[in-house]
C-alpha cells in the first residue's frame, strides 16, 4: 500500500537523489560506497510535495540543492524523503 505523505508546519518534502557511490539495496538499506567524507558536498533533491498555503517558489517537480545533514530522513515507499524548511534550501536547478 501507498503511503501519501503531505508536509505541514512549514516544511517542504523533498525525494533525494543518492549520491553515485551509494546503492539502495532491496528493503531499503543503504549501502555507502568507499568514501565516508561528505563534508563540502551537497545534496540534490527533486520536490515531491509542500505544505497546504505555501508561497514560495518552488513547485512539485523541480531540483533542489540542500546542505549533506539538512532536514530530517525517512525511508517511505522505499524512497528516501527528507523534510526541510524552505531557509534550508540553498538553490533551485535549471
Amino acid at each position: 500500500m501507498r503511503v501519501k505523505i503531505k508536509p505541514v508546519c512549514g516544511r517542504l518534502l523533498l525525494h533525494v537523489t543518492p549520491p553515485e557511490k551509494e546503492r539502495v539495496l532491496p528493503g531499503g538499506l543503504i549501502a555507502p560506497g568507499v568514501s565516508k567524507d561528505t563534508r563540502g558536498t551537497f545534496r540534490e533533491a527533486f520536490v515531491q510535495a509542500l505544505p497546504d498555503g505555501y508561497a514560495g517558489d518552488l513547485l512539485p517537480g523541480d531540483r533542489v540543492l540542500v546542505p549533506p545533514y539538512a532536514g530530517t530522513e525517512a525511508m517511505v515507499n522505499r524512497e528516501r524523503l527528507v523534510f526541510v524548511l524552505e531557509k534550508d534550501v540553498l538553490a533551485a536547478l535549471d
